[in-house]
């Protein structure tokens, strides 16, 4: 498998630290570009800062995904924000990759269970299912699982 494009996807949360180790690992490893995604949806903006029909990134986002790629060392590393327009990030994430031509797609997982995974979804879990490459999820414990759609390898 030829990894060119590594799309790191990214809600600054605790657990896509671990997934962003992995992402720049393989990067330096395959001599791959790195991009950098995150995904918003317009409820997540306070009422004071709802974006117009630009959907214009946030300086505050921004600057977060620069801070994240300028720590990636030695990877050709590009920072990406797409708005979800209503639909689930998820959606967003699996689009962007298809537009990127990304060869893999890297995400943290909280590994929630339960209630709150019923409540609160997973995206993912959603973005397996749906992503046009391999995804390789990478749990807080910094587990990791690479699932195409013909097989599930723990790593």
């Amino acid at each position: 498998m030829d990894i060119n494009r590594i799309l790191f996807a990214t809600d600054f949360s605790d657990a896509s630290e671990p997934a962003l180790h992995v992402a720049a690992s393989l990067a330096r490893d395959h001599g791959a570009k790195l991009i950098v995604l995150h995904a918003s949806r317009i409820e997540d903006y306070p009422l004071g800062e709802l974006v117009d029909e630009d959907s214009q990134p946030p300086r505050a986002e921004i600057k977060k995904l620069e801070k994240i790629a300028s720590g990636v060392d030695g990877v050709d590393t590009e920072c990406r924000w797409v708005h979800c327009d209503g639909s689930h990030e998820a959606a967003a994430i699996v689009a962007a990759a298809a537009r990127e031509h990304a060869d893999l797609i890297v995400i943290g997982t909280h590994g929630r269970r339960g209630l709150s995974h019923l409540l609160a979804g997973s995206v993912a879990e959603r973005v397996i299912r749906e992503a046009p490459c391999p995804v390789l999820s990478v749990r807080q414990t910094k587990s990791a699982t690479i699932q195409t759609p013909e097989r599930q390898v723990q790593l």
